[in-house]
């Protein structure tokens, strides 16, 4: 059972018997002392079946056989494989920032929707139906996980500060999509995503971080990630005055070129994208 008890919240009762053995019935699911619980759809299919599933129906019989697994995985339905797939991008998130979850375990297919992907402030994900069978729904399952663990995500810091928040998460994804792809065991050419962020709409709000990062003189690579990683960290409307800070406490760093650079994104990210 441990591979269902994933992430942060769990950590706990996989770790400890005692805590575990508090478990009992609740909401046609299992559920432990103090908020814990399993969505119902994991027990209905009996477990975490693979990230792909490729395996074919059995054919209808009279004759009573012991059923395995894989053929209860062959008929999961989008909504239970969607659940299941973001739930594992989730705990490799938490993973790599650090940082917990506030993903209340909804999840919400949308049909005809206008975005691929979006988190309400109720906490739930919601993404758009005919994105679920194709490749594109990895970067904006990692994208609203991004949103899952970010600080402070509340409506009127969102709108008043909207590209310190996509911004952050869209670049993020990216550095961090590499990493999530590989653990989920999957192998799509990073190239096929290419054309997707040429266009996308957040590309403002990245090019304004990059030259306030740029201007702090933070390196790329890891560094880079950690710096996305930070801001991610902290509540949205005190993102600004976290890289102000940092600019006015390098001694050896440029003062001017940093204000230019920071006034300039400051524009940017408090804008709608167009």
């Amino acid at each position: 059972m441990e591979p269902l008890l994933a992430g942060k919240l769990f950590k706990a009762i996989r770790h400890d018997p005692s805590m575990f053995s508090q478990v009992f019935a609740a909401n046609e699911s299992v559920a432990w002392p103090n908020g814990p619980d399993l969505c119902p759809d994991v027990l209905i299919w009996g477990g975490v079946p693979p990230v792909e599933c490729t395996a074919t129906p059995l054919p209808l019989t009279n004759n009573p056989v012991r059923v395995p697994l894989w053929y209860y995985h062959s008929m999961e339905t989008d909504e239970a494989r969607t659940h299941r797939e973001i739930g594992k991008v989730l705990e490799i998130v938490c993973d790599i920032t650090g940082l917990t979850s506030n993903w209340n375990g909804v999840l919400m297919l949308v049909e005809n929707a206008e975005f691929r992907g979006r988190k309400p402030f109720s906490c739930s994900i919601e993404v758009a139906s005919d994105l679920v069978q194709t490749v594109d729904r990895w970067p904006t399952m990692i994208h609203e996980a991004l949103h899952a663990v970010s600080a402070g995500y509340s409506s009127n810091d969102y709108q008043a500060f909207r590209g310190w928040e996509e911004g952050v998460v869209e670049k993020l994804q990216r550095l961090i999509r590499p990493i999530v792809i590989s653990r989920l065991g999957i192998s799509p050419e990073e190239s096929i995503w290419q054309q997707r962020e040429n266009l996308h709409p957040y590309n403002d709000y990245i090019d304004a971080l990059e030259e306030v990062r740029k201007a702090l003189g933070i390196a790329g690579d890891g560094d880079e990630r950690q710096f996305y990683i930070r801001l991610l960290g902290i509540p949205i409307k005190d993102r600004p005055g976290l890289l102000l800070g940092m600019g006015y406490q390098r001694d050896k760093l440029p003062r001017t070129p940093f204000v230019r650079a920071f006034s300039a994104a400051s524009a940017v990210l408090t804008r709608r994208p167009f």
